[in-house]
């Protein structure tokens, strides 16, 4: 059994926003039998932070990077230490890691144009968050013994939650093609337990990693596909080698970007950034 800590970084409204082109969204999926070990390993990053005086209300990735807020009195070295534990911790842990990558633009676009699937789930955010859900359900159905459960924990989202929740223990039928549902096989998503829950992210320290691998992925695309400007000398090959961490842990592509001609794989290939880097 699995718990999937999910959080995101990027845009989160309802418009576009030409400051954000993308939505990242990442997964982490832990084994329920090893989460014992969770806090004793994040001894050093919370030694960190206490001894830099930092809230736990103020443990957000981008924060952390760009030394805002408490973090404006904690050296980038350090700051930057701590987006690295978070990483070599997921690497050596060998957790699963999931990525929902999100075009702003192409998705609004597929809205305007009256995309059936698009206009049902209204926002990237919803996207993303049903995109996770399939994923572990295609890459977990085949586990015997019921080995696949995952209980999905995401950062609150109060705009978006009630949608999240009601798409994931009702999908809808446009679905069933992206893992290949069949009328044998039950309950759909029977994968996912229940539905989403959210909850405070700085009570709960494996959202706050999903946060920094959501973080470092979309600023790994807007420096790399998206053309933005380097905030400081190297920052994109810093960025480069935090993101190849993350891949080194990532399912695979086809469980969360399917190959087909059906409609929902073809929605989230068009979603998709150009020339994504996974």
């Amino acid at each position: 059994m699995y718990i999937g800590y999910v959080d995101e970084s990027g845009f989160v409204g309802k418009a576009r926003d030409s400051d954000q082109p993308i939505q990242a969204m990442a997964c982490i999926l832990p084994s329920i039998y090893n989460l014992h070990r969770t806090t004793d390993e994040f001894v050093e990053i919370t030694t960190i932070i206490r001894e830099n005086d930092v809230p736990i209300t103020e443990l957000k990735a981008k924060e952390m990077y760009r030394g805002w807020g408490a973090w404006s009195r904690v050296s980038g070295d350090i700051r930057h230490r701590i987006f690295e534990l978070y990483l070599k911790w997921l690497e050596d842990r060998r957790h699963k890691t999931i990525l929902s990558l999100i075009d702003n633009n192409r998705f609004f676009d597929l809205k305007d144009s009256g995309n059936s699937i698009a206009n049902h789930m209204g926002f990237p955010y919803v996207a993303g968050a049903l995109q996770l859900a399939l994923a572990i359900q295609k890459h977990h159905k085949g586990e015997k013994r019921n080995k696949g459960k995952t209980i999905l924990i995401f950062d609150e989202q109060e705009g978006f939650e009630n949608h999240v929740a009601e798409l994931l223990a009702k999908p809808p039928g446009f679905t069933d093609n992206f893992y290949g549902y069949q009328p044998r096989d039950g309950i759909k998503l029977n994968q996912i337990v229940d539905t989403a829950y959210f909850v405070k992210s700085h009570h709960a320290h494996m959202v706050q990693v999903a946060d920094a691998v959501a973080f470092v992925s979309r600023l790994h695309l807007e420096l790399t596909v998206y053309g933005k400007a380097q905030a400081y000398d190297g920052e994109r090959e810093r960025i480069r080698n935090w993101f190849e961490m993350i891949k080194r842990r990532l399912i695979t592509r086809g469980c969360v970007y399917p190959i087909g001609s059906h409609e929902i794989c073809e929605f989230y290939r068009e979603v998709a950034p150009p020339n994504m880097p996974l």
